[in-house]
């Protein structure tokens, strides 16, 4: 086996290994479906749910999205990720890159 051979048969080894997608279960399957379609083959959602997300503004909380929000795994990327999604429109709205050491330095309100 050429050394381009097993690098491809290793890969698709991993690939095989991946846990499966798990949506959420507030939504129907088709649904669920179409949230795993948007996320990519490379990406793998570990949990989801159904949320609202809001931002501060003038010292007050504004509704920003609504959606579904998943923790992904990006294999790519080599990152964990807060992704969410407009299932509806197919679209990706805003994700959050998670980090091991995150410190906020300020205070919201």
């Amino acid at each position: 086996m050429t050394r381009n051979l097993l690098i491809m048969h290793l890969d698709e080894e991993r690939k095989r290994r991946r846990p499966p997608n798990t949506g959420s279960k507030l939504l129907e399957r088709q649904e669920n479906e179409m949230l795993f379609s948007i996320i990519g083959s490379d990406n793998v959602s570990l949990s989801a749910a159904v949320v609202e997300l809001l931002f501060v503004e003038d010292k007050q909380w504004k509704l920003t999205f609504r959606g579904v929000v998943s923790l992904v795994k990006d294999y790519q990327n080599r990152a964990y990720f807060l992704r969410l999604y407009d299932i509806l429109n197919g679209r990706k709205l805003w994700d959050f890159r998670l980090l091991v050491f995150y410190f906020c330095h300020f205070v919201f309100f």
